[in-house]
C-alpha cells in the first residue's frame, strides 16, 4: 500500500481532465468480498440452520468493516498519510451504500460503490480542486463530518439489509 498511498493518476472528468488519489478505488476489493459472500446463499440450509443466518451476516459485515476501518488507520498513521487513514472510513461508507441498495437490487448492489467512486472521480471535485460536500471519499481520515456520515449510512445498509434477509427468510418458510 506505501507505493500508491499519495499517488495521483489522471481520469476523465466532465469538466476536463482531473487527478485523483489511486487510494479513492482500494475500499472497492472489500465491497466485491463482501457482496460474493453474501450472495453466495443456500436457501435450504439457510432456512434449517439451528444459528440465526442473518446475524452472522450482520457479524460478518461489521467484522469486515472493522478490520477495514484498523488497517486504515494502522497504515495511516504508520505512513503518516491521510489518504491510508481514509481507505477504512471509504470502506465502510461504500459498503453502507451497498447494503442500502441490496434489498432492491440484489447482487447487483455492487455497481453502487463503483458507481459512486466513478462519479466522485468524474465530478467529486470543484474548480479549485476541492471536494465537493457530498463527495466524502476524498476527505482526510479524520474528517469528522464525513464520519458521522459514514457511520449513520453503514448502521442504515446493515439495519435494511438484515431487515430484507429476514423478510425473505420468512416469505420462504410459508
Amino acid at each position: 500500500m506505501w507505493t500508491f498511498r499519495e499517488l495521483l493518476v489522471g481520469m476523465p472528468s466532465f469538466t476536463g481532465g482531473t487527478e485523483v488519489l489511486l487510494m479513492l478505488f482500494a475500499p472497492l476489493p472489500v465491497c466485491v468480498a463482501l457482496m460474493l459472500t453474501l450472495a453466495s446463499r443456500l436457501p435450504e440450509a439457510e432456512l434449517s440452520a439451528l444459528r440465526n443466518v442473518v446475524v452472522r451476516d450482520v457479524l460478518l459485515v461489521s467484522a469486515t468493516v472493522m478490520v477495514a476501518l484498523v488497517i486504515g488507520l494502522t497504515s495511516g498513521l504508520i505512513l503518516d498519510s491521510p489518504a491510508a487513514a481514509a481507505v477504512g472510513r471509504n470502506s465502510a461508507l461504500l459498503t453502507g451504500l451497498m447494503l442500502l441498495a441490496f434489498p432492491l437490487i440484489g447482487a447487483r448492489a455492487l455497481m453502487v460503490p463503483i458507481a459512486y467512486v466513478l462519479l466522485v472521480v468524474m465530478e467529486g471535485y470543484d474548480a479549485a480542486r476541492q471536494p465537493r460536500p457530498w463527495a466524502i471519499l476524498p476527505e482526510s481520515g479524520d474528517h469528522l463530518p464525513a464520519f458521522a456520515v459514514t457511520v449513520v449510512v453503514l448502521a442504515v445498509g446493515i439495519t435494511a439489509f438484515s431487515i430484507d434477509r429476514s423478510h425473505r427468510l420468512r416469505s420462504e418458510v410459508g
